[in-house]
């Protein structure tokens, strides 16, 4: 049994009155054009009811381990710099840039137009190649222009040392090397450097004409959260 304020609503005016009866909501109907309003009152709750059952309760939170982390998407963007010389070996018994297809007019190319290379070459703190290795530039590039040594460079910069070790960034860009300051875009990156969008900027740093080895500066600038 349960106290219920009823409440209709008529021409002459509004009248109430308190019943104790016992409520079937299943079986309950109503043939007027305006239902009645139904207050249920009892020692936990206070109830209103407008023709239908009440509503369920509140739905409790999930237990924390249940609970998702936040997606990346929604957390803050940060820009980082990133500083270090990138080395390109093409000489000696272990190269990490070799060739790997050409045109048939390459070698007569004042540009070395259709000449393409893998690349695995170092990346290194100082200008020394033998200093403190944070990555490696692993991808190609390729000779791309005809009236200037210009290059398409495609390239996963994966960083080995300290807290981006394992993530990667990717470069893909023209690169007109003989240009003092050149400027490729970054269009993504993996681990802490997911949904990654940046440039990087290359001067060279030193050229061997006679092994055509060259020690490269990057500076890099990547927004990622």
């Amino acid at each position: 049994m349960v106290e219920v304020l009823k409440i209709s609503i008529s021409r002459r005016g509004l009248y109430a009155r308190w019943e104790r009866r016992k409520l079937d909501f299943e079986a309950t109907t109503y043939r007027k054009k305006a239902p009645p309003l139904i207050f249920l009152r009892s020692k936990s709750q206070f109830n209103i009811i407008h023709g239908q059952t009440p509503p369920p309760p509140p739905l409790h939170p999930p237990p924390s381990h249940l609970r998702l982390e936040p997606p990346k998407a929604l957390r803050r963007e940060k820009l980082s710099h990133l500083h270090f010389y990138w080395h390109d070996v093409v000489s000696g018994r272990n190269p990490s840039a070799i060739q790997v297809a050409q045109a048939a007019t390459t070698n007569s190319s004042a540009t070395a137009f259709g000449m393409i290379r893998m690349i695995d070459n170092p990346m290194t703190e100082s200008p020394d190649l033998g200093s403190k290795l944070v990555g490696r530039a692993q991808g190609m590039y390729a000779s791309s222009a005809q009236e200037e040594i210009g290059l398409l460079m495609a390239m996963n910069l994966a960083f080995v040392e300290g807290k981006y070790n394992g993530s990667t960034l990717t470069v893909l860009g023209r690169n007109p090397v003989m240009e003092e300051t050149r400027e490729m875009p970054v269009v993504g990156g993996s681990g802490l450097f997911r949904l990654a969008r940046g440039y990087v900027q290359v001067r060279t740093h030193s050229l061997d004409i006679k092994t055509g080895d060259a020690t490269v500066e990057y500076n890099v600038f990547v927004l990622h959260y």
